[in-house]
C-alpha cells in the first residue's frame, strides 16, 4: 500500500510555520491591539503597553485615531525590565494629527500629550519604520538606547527626544511642529533633520555627526554644554546654520545659506575646518556671552556671506575668508 504524499506535505509545513512562530519575537497589529491585547498584560486598545524585556516586531501598520500614545514601555508596572527590542518592520505608527507645509510655513493641528513611541525606561532597540502625527513627540526614549533606521514626521511638538547614551543612526526628523531632534546627551549618525518648526536639532553634551539640516524654521543646530558637531551638512535653516556653546568643538561641516551667521560661537568653543559660505549676515559670530570665554577658530574657508566675514573670537591661523588670509 502507497504512503500518501499529502498527508506528509501538510505535516512538514506545519513544522515549519511552528518553528517561524517560535522565533521569540512577539507580534503586534491593528487587530490585536484593538481587539484583545497583542500580549498578556496589554489590554484591548491604544496604547498598546509593553512591560517585559523581548524582541517585539510590528505585522501591520498601527492608527491611532485618538489622543493617546500608540506604544508604551511602562515605566510604573514594577516588573519592568530595561531592555527590549521594537522593530517597527517597515509599517507606520500613526496618530490622528496632520501637519501642513514645512519650515516657518509649517502648521499641525491640536497638540495633545500623545507619544508614538514612549519608553521611559532605557536600553530600548528601535529599529525599520515611521512613527508620524502624534500631539506631543513622535519618539521619546530613555538612556543607553538605540534608534536605527526610523522616520519621525508631522508630530505636533518634536520628532524625536532622548537621552544619555543613546545613538540614533540613519534616522529621519521632519516636519514637526517643534524641534527635530532633542538630544540630551545623546547622539546622532547619519541622519537628517528637514523643513521643521523649530530648530533642527538641538544637542546638549552630545555628538552629531555627518547629518543633513536643512530647512527648519528655527535654526539648524544648537550645540550646549560640550557637544562635538561634525562633518554635517546645515543649509538653508531660518536663522543661525549652527549656534555654539558652553564648550562644542564645531568642525569640518558644511554651512551654507542659512539666513542668518554660519556658525555663532558664542562661549569657549572650538570652530575649525569648516566651509562657510553664502550666510546672510555674518560668516562667524564669535562675540562671547557676557563674561565668556571667546572661541577660537582655525582652518575655515569663509565666503559670500551677506555682511561680514568674521567678528570676534581668536583667529588660530589658516583661515581663508573670501580668497584671502586675512581674516577677518
Amino acid at each position: 500500500m502507497r504512503t500518501p504524499i499529502f498527508p506528509l506535505v501538510v505535516a512538514c509545513l506545519s513544522i515549519a510555520a511552528a518553528a517561524s512562530a517560535s522565533d521569540g519575537i512577539v507580534e503586534i497589529n491593528q487587530t490585536c491591539a484593538t481587539t484583545a491585547g497583542c500580549f498578556p498584560g496589554d489590554t484591548p486598545g491604544f496604547p498598546v503597553t509593553i512591560t517585559k524585556r523581548g524582541s517585539y516586531r510590528l505585522t501591520s501598520n498601527l492608527d491611532v485615531s485618538t489622543t493617546v500614545s500608540g506604544i508604551v514601555f511602562d515605566p510604573l508596572d514594577p516588573n519592568v525590565d530595561p531592555g527590549a527590542t521594537l522593530d517597527l518592520g517597515g509599517f507606520t505608527v500613526r496618530g490622528p494629527v496632520t501637519c501642513t507645509g514645512e519650515g516657518s510655513g509649517l502648521t499641525c493641528s491640536a497638540s495633545s500629550g500623545s507619544i508614538g513611541v514612549f519608553a521611559v525606561y532605557g536600553g530600548l532597540d528601535l529599529r525599520n519604520g515611521r512613527v508620524m502625527g502624534f500631539g506631543s513627540y513622535g519618539i521619546y526614549t530613555g538612556s543607553r538606547s538605540r534608534v536605527s533606521d526610523v522616520s519621525s514626521e508631522g508630530n505636533a511638538e518634536w520628532g524625536v527626544f532622548a537621552f544619555s547614551g543613546t545613538v540614533i543612526r540613519n534616522s529621519t526628523a521632519s516636519r514637526n511642529g517643534g524641534l527635530g531632534f532633542v538630544l540630551d546627551g545623546a547622539s546622532a549618525e547619519g541622519c537628517s533633520a528637514t523643513g521643521n518648526r523649530e530648530w533642527g536639532i538641538s544637542v546638549s553634551g552630545g555628538t552629531v555627526t555627518r547629518t543633513i539640516v536643512r530647512g527648519n524654521a528655527g535654526g539648524g543646530i544648537s550645540g550646549l554644554s560640550g557637544a562635538v558637531l561634525r562633518e554635517n551638512s546645515v543649509s538653508f535653516n531660518t536663522g543661525d546654520g549652527i549656534l555654539a556653546r558652553s564648550g562644542t568643538v564645531v568642525s569640518d561641516n558644511a554651512v551654507v545659506n542659512n539666513t542668518q551667521a554660519g556658525i555663532s560661537a558664542l562661549s569657549a568653543s572650538i570652530v575649525q575646518r569648516n566651509i562657510i559660505r553664502q550666510n546672510g549676515v555674518y560668516g562667524l559670530y564669535l562675540v562671547p556671552e557676557d563674561g565668556g570665554t571667546a572661541a577660537t577658530y582655525s582652518d575655515n574657508t569663509i565666503a559670500a556671506n551677506g555682511v561680514v566675514s568674521v567678528t570676534g573670537g581668536i583667529n588660530m591661523g589658516g583661515n581663508s575668508c573670501n580668497g584671502t588670509t586675512t581674516c577677518p
